[in-house]
């Protein structure tokens, strides 16, 4: 919405490296697409036999795996210990299918939609797995998995099944397969996330060990933390 409304690419008090990071950084919220087309894209071929990206399967590895891994390795180099790719990859995955509407009707019409502050706190007295909010991340792990077993009659000659098979593509099965068994361990992290563990405390606590002085009437205890949040403190005194 801010996009649409106050463009950055054309504020005219920003210097062009400030439009450009203001502009990466609204268009990042896009993320939705490119993440839902990541884990269906091998399905294409492996269930419809169709092809996903056009090239000899050699030049497209050739050309992708250096720029995963470096681009990867950039990452972790810059970011360090404060952000971890791996757990970024789950987090754009959690939220790709219930952002994606908001985010292309906002692109098309500032004014539509509206932005909801996530609930905080709330109490859980068992331990459940939320099925509501994994519902499409279910679908997704159901497809992949079937796109995997597709992979038996691609490879092999399964009677009743000739239609699908392209053993003289071996590289391509290949590719599509590992591809699908990545996005099989995205889903399987991203259906963990709907486990909901039993939370009694409205606020979380954090595990952290810090020095601490707590007045007692006229005596000062000294000690250290165990965790704390808004809420509470846990700690080990003298």
């Amino acid at each position: 919405q801010v996009m649409r409304t106050d463009n950055p690419l054309f504020a005219r008090t920003l210097i062009w490296p400030q439009r450009l990071c203001y502009f990466n950084a609204m268009t990042h919220f896009l993320y939705a697409v490119p993440r839902l087309v990541f884990l269906t894209a091998p399905l294409v071929y492996l269930i419809f036999g169709a092809k996903n990206i056009p090239g000899y399967w050699v030049a497209i590895m050739a050309f992708a795996l250096p720029h995963l891994m470096l681009s990867s390795l950039a990452n972790s180099r810059i970011q360090g210990r404060h952000r971890h790719s791996f757990w970024n990859e789950i987090y754009e995955t959690v939220l790709a299918p219930y952002i994606l509407l908001p985010t292309l009707l906002a692109l098309v019409n500032p004014k539509l939609g509206k932005f909801n502050v996530t609930d905080k706190g709330g109490i859980v007295e068992e331990t459940y797995f939320d099925t509501r909010i994994a519902r499409p991340f279910l679908i997704l792990l159901g497809l992949n998995v079937f796109g995997l077993l597709m992979v038996i009659p691609r490879m092999v000659h399964v009677p009743g099944l000739e239609f699908l098979w392209d053993g003289n593509h071996p590289g391509t099965i290949a590719m599509n397969a590992l591809w699908t068994a990545f996005n099989l361990v995205i889903l399987g992290a991203v259906n963990a996330v709907a486990l909901e563990s039993r939370q009694l405390r409205k606020s979380v606590r954090v595990n952290l060990s810090v020095p601490v002085a707590v007045r007692v009437g006229d005596q000062i205890l000294r000690g250290e933390t165990i965790d704390l949040s808004n809420g509470g403190v846990a700690l080990n005194a003298d």
